[in-house]
């Protein structure tokens, strides 16, 4: 009986840690929707980044047009585009299953590079509407 006892006292502490290993596995991104938006066909999934922007229509409509993307791409995606750079500085732009574009903010100007038309730089020093947050790891 003791044996028994000592097996299910080892087993148990093992399945506790691969029930967590699989479950904590799961592509996850900061916009709320789970593993359902990184797998899903349409959609933008926020990155990470050390700068955040917030942009006018105007700027997410020029940045999503210079990178080759559709009216209804735009009119799907843009508001979910404006609040990833908003919150995280980065997004990752995916439509019909393929990345159509990678945005990320740096100070007075957007990097982007597009399935469609490679890589390009959207400056924001004349755009009074948008805003680069300063990075709160180095303050600069």
């Amino acid at each position: 009986m003791n044996i028994l006892k000592y097996k299910r006292v080892i087993l148990w502490p093992v399945i506790l840690m691969m029930s967590l290993a699989v479950t904590g596995c799961r592509k996850r991104n900061t916009t709320g929707n789970s593993l359902a938006l990184a797998t899903s066909h349409n959609g933008v999934i926020a990155n990470p980044n050390r700068y955040a922007a917030e942009l006018g229509a105007e700027d997410i409509l020029a940045l999503m047009r210079a990178a080759g993307l559709t009216d209804k791409s735009i009119v799907d995606l843009g508001p979910d585009l404006r609040t990833a750079l908003a919150t995280t500085g980065g997004a990752t732009i995916r439509v019909a299953g393929k990345v159509e574009a990678i945005c990320m903010a740096e100070p007075h100007r957007i990097v982007v590079t597009s399935r469609m038309r490679g890589p390009f730089v959207y400056d924001l020093k004349g755009d009074p509407q948008a805003i680069v947050l300063k990075s709160p790891i180095d303050g600069k």
